[in-house]
């Protein structure tokens, strides 16, 4: 009875199968495994180092990440049945109490007020009023001992390019360069301050005249 028992406790006992490993087998799995991954291995040594370095560092990286568990949220969302509700609102008057839609009186429209259009702006609003010329009245000055035009045109603020002008047509007389003390003479200025006529008046009563033109040059005139 008792081999009888050893025997069956031995049939029993679960025994892991033995495997053996020959050093012939493991050498043609690597020389397989080693030629599957020769094309891999030939493209990534013709990378640039740099990015060979950068993807040794990502690579491991993004398999963390997609290895890294996710904590699923659960929403709960209230799966029951919609129910309905009525408001009542407040319009300020009884519901009860109005007449139905096609028999109510449409409400007043407003009240219009006309608007009046502006008034056309009289012609003087319009246009600037233009205002007459101003006109430049003589002036008399009797020269003095020792005077010369020249300083006569700067102490009447005349412009001396004018007396310039004027003398290069003054003619053989020399009516300007011959000028002396006690002789009068009478100008008129333009607008803009410039010698408009000169006027030299000898003791005799002989009068020489110079005159601008409408184009800026001066005419001399007895």
């Amino acid at each position: 009875m008792g081999q009888a028992r050893r025997r069956s406790k031995k049939k029993s006992e679960f025994k892991l199968p033995r495997l053996s490993f020959s050093k012939e087998s493991l050498s043609v799995s690597s020389d397989r495994l080693k030629a599957r991954l020769a094309p891999l291995k030939a493209k990534w040594q013709s990378l640039p180092l740099l990015h060979r370095r950068a993807l040794a560092v990502l690579l491991p990286v993004v398999a963390v990440l997609l290895l890294w568990p996710v904590s699923e949220s659960t929403s709960t969302t209230s799966s029951g049945p919609t129910e309905r509700r009525e408001l009542a609102l407040d319009l300020g008057n009884d519901a009860t109490s109005l007449p139905p839609v096609g028999q109510r009186s449409e409400p007043a429209s407003p009240v219009r007020t006309a608007v009046k259009a502006p008034e056309p702006a009289s012609p003087a609003s319009q246009s600037p009023v233009e205002k007459a010329p101003v006109e430049v009245e003589w002036q008399k000055y009797q020269v003095k001992q020792g005077e010369t035009l020249a300083n006569i045109f700067r102490d009447k603020s005349l412009p001396l390019t004018d007396l310039y002008a004027v003398a290069a047509i003054e003619g053989k007389d020399k009516p300007l360069s011959r000028i002396k003390a006690g002789q009068w003479l009478r100008y008129k200025q333009t607008a803009k301050g410039g010698l408009d006529v000169l006027q030299i008046e000898s003791r005799k009563g002989e009068s020489v005249m110079f005159f601008r033109r409408s184009d800026g040059s001066f005419v001399r005139s007895q």
